[in-house]
């Protein structure tokens, strides 16, 4: 129908692989090419720093490329990027350690480094905020993280290993692991 097709992905990918440039592109794609009213599309991780890595990669292709840079203003100090002709749009890097994100409405999000996430309060604003939204997009990137750590990337982790065992079918959920097998030598 011309709509999103999926509303969730993850994609776990081992380390410098380039989740944090596929992050930036898809936040950037969910700003600029949707035509979403009002956007609020957001980079967000356990902490600051880790949110933070995303916007940079953002920035840096808008300021890279003559036609974004025309249709954006970045404002490194909030760590935002506004559409400057529809000002209410807007993509921001967030994180969990700067308090729960009440009173969103995400159009985007991309959560990087899920397996870094102590607890699933932040995933469940994102998860939950965009009722109101035609193709909310929930994009988790991540590495495989450690056992026991983190209860929502495990959780995530096992659903799309589901899917792609073919365990059920969910078309709204776009499932990517790549690393090596529970039987795979890693030397």
């Amino acid at each position: 129908n011309g709509m999103r097709r999926y509303n969730t992905a993850y994609v776990e990918i081992p380390k410098k692989n380039g989740k944090s440039e596929i992050g930036a592109g898809i936040a950037l794609a969910g700003l600029l090419l949707d035509e979403e009213p009002g956007a609020e599309v957001y980079s967000a991780a356990s902490t600051r720093d880790q949110a933070t890595i995303v916007f940079r990669i953002a920035a840096q292709m808008v300021r890279n490329d003559p036609i974004l840079n025309s249709m954006c203003r970045i404002i490194d100090s909030t760590k935002t990027i506004y559409l400057r002709d529809e000002p209410n749009s807007f993509y921001r890097a967030i994180s969990a350690d700067a308090g729960i994100q009440d009173g969103i409405n995400p159009h985007v999000v991309v959560f990087d480094e899920l397996h870094r996430q102590k607890n699933r309060d932040l995933w469940d604003i994102f998860r939950y905020g965009s009722p109101t939204r035609e193709q909310p997009l929930l994009f988790a990137i991540t590495t495989a993280g450690v056992i026991g750590e983190s209860a929502i990337c495990e959780e995530q982790h096992d659903y799309a290993n589901r899917l792609i065992q073919g365990t059920f079918k969910d078309p709204s959920y776009y499932p990517i692991i790549y690393g090596l097998d529970q039987e795979d030598d890693w030397t």
